[in-house]
């Protein structure tokens, strides 16, 4: 039976453990009621003019425009109690940024994590 990153301590570690299935069940729940759900879609003139049958995800519905919101939401929802308080540092000025900006400032991280 596998275990998780967190149940690993990869969390804590720099030298990260491979990602394993239960990883994207543990992230999937985490999410599930902060990321917004969005469909697969197809497109006929897509289909024919591939010559394929192409499914699209448009994670450009999510709050940010991309679907980086899950993983910025997901890594921000497993720092340690002290990781949190000495906060979060990106490198971005795009989508990520945006996303670890959202999740940071939700009602659900300020008051369940930095005020714990």
């Amino acid at each position: 039976m596998h275990t998780t990153q967190e149940e690993r301590g990869a969390n804590n570690d720099s030298r990260r453990a491979p990602v394993v299935f239960e990883d994207i069940l543990s992230a999937a729940e985490l999410i599930r009621s902060h990321a917004r759900r969005t469909s697969i879609v197809t497109s006929k003139s897509v289909n024919e003019a591939t010559n394929a049958d192409v499914y699209i995800k448009p994670e450009n519905f999510q709050r940010t425009g991309a679907f980086k919101f899950r993983g910025a939401f997901n890594a921000l929802s497993r720092l340690t109690k002290d990781q949190r308080q000495a906060g979060v540092l990106t490198y971005s000025s795009g989508n990520h940024a945006q996303a670890i900006a959202l999740s940071g400032d939700s009602p659900w991280y300020r008051d369940d994590y930095c005020n714990a």
